[in-house]
C-alpha cells in the first residue's frame, strides 16, 4: 500500500513550475504530467524526484526565452514546457521538454574552458553530444548571476548524482532555438522485477471481501450490496454499502 503511481511523485511540479515561471517575467502553458500510472516505491525515488526541481529551474532560466525574444523569433508569446513517463518493461523513462531556446553546444564548450574544467584540446576533441553533457558537471553554470533559478553550478550534478544512484542515464535531444529534451532512464530494479505490478482496480475484489466481513460478521450490519468507486483523484478507492 505504500506504493504510489510515478505520476503523484512528479504532481506538485506543473504548479511549480508556472509560478516559478511567472516569478522570472515569463509565461508558460499550465501542463499535467503524462503517463505515470505505474505503481512505485516512493521510498525509492523520492530524492532523485526532488532532484527535478533543478531541470525544471534549468528549463525557466536558461530553456524559455523571454516575452521579446519570442516575438522577435516568430514563436508563441506564451512558452511551453511538459513532463511525461514512459514505461516499457526494462524501466521507466521521465521527459521534461521545453520549446526555449535549445542548447549551443559552442557556447557549452566556451564556458567549460572559461572556467578551466578541460583544455582547449579535450574541448576540441569532444563531439556536440559530449559537450552538451558538460551542464550536468558539478561546477558548471551559463548563468552570468546568481538567483534562485540558477548560478550555483550544483543544480544538474545533483540530478546526474541522484540519477546514478539508481543505474539511471540521460540523454539529452536539443535542436538549437527550437526545444530541449531530457530523458531520465530509470531501470526496473530487483525489488521491481521480482513483484507482479497491480492496478488499484485490481485490488477490488479482495477489499470488497474484507470489507464485506468486516461489516457483517464484526459489525453485524445486514448488507445487501457492496461496491467500490475510484475517486475523482484517482489512487483511492471508497466502499459503499446499501442496506
Amino acid at each position: 500500500l505504500r506504493y504510489k503511481p510515478m505520476r503523484e511523485l512528479l504532481q506538485s511540479y506543473p504548479e511549480y513550475v508556472v509560478a516559478l515561471a511567472e516569478r522570472n517575467e515569463k509565461s508558460i502553458h499550465p501542463f499535467e504530467i503524462e503517463g505515470g500510472e505505474l505503481a512505485v516505491d516512493p521510498l525509492q525515488y523520492n530524492d532523485f524526484i526532488k532532484s527535478l526541481g533543478h531541470v525544471f529551474r534549468n528549463s525557466i532560466a536558461h530553456g524559455l526565452e523571454s516575452f521579446e525574444e519570442r516575438v522577435e523569433k516568430g514563436k508563441e508569446e506564451i512558452g511551453r514546457v511538459a513532463c511525461k513517463v514512459i514505461e516499457n518493461p526494462n524501466g521507466v523513462t521521465i521527459v521534461i521538454s521545453d520549446d526555449g531556446r535549445g542548447i549551443d553546444s559552442t557556447r557549452i564548450r566556451n564556458i567549460a574552458l572559461g572556467k578551466e574544467l578541460f583544455t582547449k584540446e579535450a574541448i576540441d576533441a569532444m563531439n556536440d553530444e559530449e559537450a552538451i553533457e558538460l551542464i550536468f558537471m558539478d561546477g558548471f553554470s551559463g548563468a552570468k548571476e546568481v538567483d534562485e533559478t540558477a548560478g550555483r553550478g550544483v543544480g544538474l550534478s545533483a540530478v546526474k548524482a541522484e540519477l546514478e544512484k539508481l543505474g539511471g542515464s540521460i540523454q539529452i535531444r536539443t535542436i538549437l532555438g527550437k526545444e530541449t529534451q531530457f530523458l531520465f532512464f530509470l531501470p526496473m530494479t530487483l525489488s521491481d522485477s521480482a513483484r507482479e505490478f497491480y492496478s488499484f482496480r485490481q485490488l477490488d475484489k479482495p477489499l470488497l471481501s474484507a470489507a464485506e466481513k468486516l461489516l457483517k460478521q464484526d459489525m453485524g450490519l445486514q448488507v445487501n450490496n457492496l461496491r467500490y468507486e475510484e475517486s475523482s483523484g484517482g489512487g483511492k478507492l471508497s466502499l459503499r454499502y446499501v442496506t
